[in-house]
């Protein structure tokens, strides 16, 4: 699949525990190997939640740190327009090439009363895009299977891609499946594929070929796949 686009945002939309927060530094720790400074905003953890989490993936986020190459904001200590600022400041500060935004849901409750959070959002993303910064935000949408709301906040407009994880149970098994629902711009694979939770952080694997209905939260097996498996005793 390639990586993103610079300067491209991507939404990662999924319920809770689908390896969201995981993927996003993942996407951030890629960056930083190849000394592409990058930060964290993270409505869903504390600071040193986010480092002690990241040591089970041996992510050591306080060697970037020390570096200067890695910059985490905590947003609650700010209201949405002077985390704005404090990203816009951040980026110039430490050169930052990637952003990860994690848990987006929760930034209305940032904004003033009269604020919308598409506005808000389409300012942020316009900040992002003239930095050429690419940027990736988390959302958690509230069912595990099935048919789902995707951003629920009306941030779609300024995407340029949206990947969707969710849960698939297949023979009484939960697993996760990864999909890319658009990516602006580009040919992108349209396979629904397994991501699996590793020491090394998530792994995308196979896709799910011989199933369909995933999305719908009822896999059912394809006809010809099945009917291969009814004789296979």
């Amino acid at each position: 699949g390639g990586g993103f686009v610079r300067g491209s945002s991507i939404l990662i939309s999924g319920s809770s525990g689908t390896g969201k927060t995981i993927l996003g530094i993942q996407f951030i720790i890629d960056g930083l190997l190849k000394n592409e400074p990058g930060i964290i905003v993270s409505f869903e953890e504390d600071t040193e939640q986010i480092r002690e989490n990241s040591k089970v993936f041996n992510w050591n986020l306080e060697e970037f740190e020390n570096k200067k190459l890695l910059k985490i904001i905590s947003p609650l200590e700010y209201d949405a327009y002077e985390l704005a600022l404090q990203i816009e400041e951040t980026i110039d500060t430490i050169k930052a090439t990637r952003l990860l935004l994690d848990g987006t849901g929760r930034l209305q409750r940032m904004l003033p009363q009269y604020a919308q959070l598409p506005e808000y959002m389409g300012t942020v993303s316009n900040i992002l895009k003239n930095k050429n910064i690419t940027a990736v935000y988390t959302n958690e949408t509230s069912n595990l299977t099935g048919a789902t709301q995707i951003t629920g906040t009306g941030i779609s407009p300024f995407l340029d891609t949206v990947i969707l994880l969710r849960y698939v149970e297949i023979k009484s098994e939960m697993r996760k499946a990864i999909s890319v629902l658009k990516m602006r711009g580009s040919d992108h694979d349209k396979e629904i594929r397994e991501i699996v939770i590793t020491k090394n952080g998530a792994e995308i694997k196979l896709p799910f070929s011989e199933y369909s209905g995933l999305l719908s939260g009822n896999p059912i097996k394809i006809p010809s796949q099945a009917f291969v498996e009814a004789f296979k005793k």
